[in-house]
């Protein structure tokens, strides 16, 4: 309950410092025989009305405000709602998850001072977040940009991982890695194309795409141990795979299945996993996974972006030595700023323009060195190595024996 007061105690005070109470803090004493009544205060004016609260709910999505945002509010309800409900009903699943969103009105230069941060709820399954938005720009601001979509997609990413043990409360014995965070991936994923469509990639970055699931498909059924890693994030994105390729080669209503038989399995185990996904899929699920192969090509140009450099455009960190960059005649600290004519903002633009024109794709690229603009031609090549290996990764400690409760056993 801590989490939650807390979460609801954040968002009471922002919104107090407008909202007056006055408070006796003695009960009222009946006037004495033949003593006149006392004289009623006067009637206190509104409260000020930029200040007055304003909360709307749409299905599993409250956000709460002022009523000068009210229609900033409306909008913004309804869009969490959608990105929330829709990757969840390609399971078959209804939300159990739910997301308190506050909007905190505060003077323009305090914005930026503001740290926000997820507070989960478990015990609900409720995320709160509060996001500051400068005082008096609610007819300026734009629901639809970026930095308003990355902060629901915070939120998104936290409920998509309450939304399995809410549904299946027995996965908490077991904790099947590569299912939990797969399904948050996966439905990250979609709400990430949701909420930012074209650039969604700035949302959700799955680099390599189907090559990542052919690396670790001798190992992803037996990653179901508790200990935290520093690839959880990477191995999400892997997990994921799964899920987009069962869409891919046996349709949606496998997916559909596959929620179901999770809502309604006695345990959530590794085996009982296999067993819905290879119910759902028609064959048995670890011999699909075991020799998934996978025939894409995956482009690489060897340009090494200097991640301090904020941009416009893209500046080289260095040169992998016989690249097609170093080939073209790159140079360490030149900077991209057009591909193919388009203009690059950032990393994550350059590698979505590169992923489109594909191994084989000639790159006509406009650098900047020092004060000079210069075009560089490039052919895009195949990575065959990549710079992960699953032998990187430390082996998995064998699984702990499981009490009836869900305790490790003594």
């Amino acid at each position: 309950m801590k989490l939650q007061t807390g979460g609801m105690m954040l968002l009471v005070f922002v919104f107090a410092a407008g909202i007056g109470y006055a408070v006796d803090p003695q009960p009222a004493q009946p006037p004495a025989q033949g003593e006149n009544p006392p004289a009623q205060p006067p009637a206190q004016p509104p409260a000020d009305e930029s200040m007055a609260p304003y909360t709307c709910t749409v299905g599993h999505v409250t956000v709460t405000g002022t009523k000068p945002w009210k229609d900033v509010i409306d909008k913004l309800a309804a869009k969490i709602n959608k990105a929330l409900d829709g990757p969840i009903a390609k399971f078959g699943l209804e939300t159990k998850a739910s997301i308190q969103f506050g909007l905190a009105p505060m003077p323009a230069e305090k914005v930026a001072e503001v740290t926000s941060v997820v507070i989960p709820t478990e015990q609900d399954s409720t995320v709160h977040y509060v996001m500051a938005v400068a005082e008096g720009t609610q007819d300026k601001f734009d629901i639809n940009s970026m930095t308003t979509a990355a902060q629901i997609y915070l939120c998104l990413n936290v409920a998509y991982a309450m939304e399995i043990p809410a549904v299946q409360p027995e996965v908490l014995k077991s904790y099947p890695k590569w299912f939990w965070l797969g399904f948050t991936a996966y439905c990250g994923m979609l709400a990430a194309q949701d909420l930012a469509g074209d650039e969604s990639y700035r949302l959700y970055n799955s680099l390599f795409g189907e090559k990542k699931l052919e690396l670790f498909n001798e190992k992803l059924l037996t990653w179901n141990w508790k200990e935290k890693l520093q690839t959880d994030e990477y191995f999400g994105r892997v997990c994921a795979e799964i899920f987009i390729q069962i869409e891919k080669q046996f349709g949606p209503d496998a997916l559909v299945k596959i929620g179901q038989g999770l809502a309604a399995a006695p345990k959530a185990d590794k085996d009982a996993l296999v067993k819905v996904i290879s119910d759902a899929i028609g064959q048995d699920f670890a011999a699909w996974l075991k020799n998934f192969k996978c025939t894409a090509k995956y482009h690489v140009i060897g340009f090494n972006a200097d991640g301090q450099y904020t941009g416009p455009g893209v500046k080289a960190a260095s040169i992998t030595p016989d690249s097609a960059a170093a080939e073209a005649g790159f140079q360490k600290d030149d900077i991209i700023v057009k591909i193919n004519g388009t203009e690059i903002r950032d990393n994550p633009q350059l590698g979505h323009v590169l992923a489109g024109i594909g191994v084989g794709g000639k790159v006509v690229a406009t650098v900047k060195r020092g004060d000079k603009e210069i075009e560089l031609t490039a052919t895009l090549r195949e990575r065959t190595v990549f710079t992960f290996d699953v032998s990187e990764f430390p082996t998995p400690p064998p699984p702990t024996p499981q009490s009836e409760e869900g305790e490790p056993r003594a």
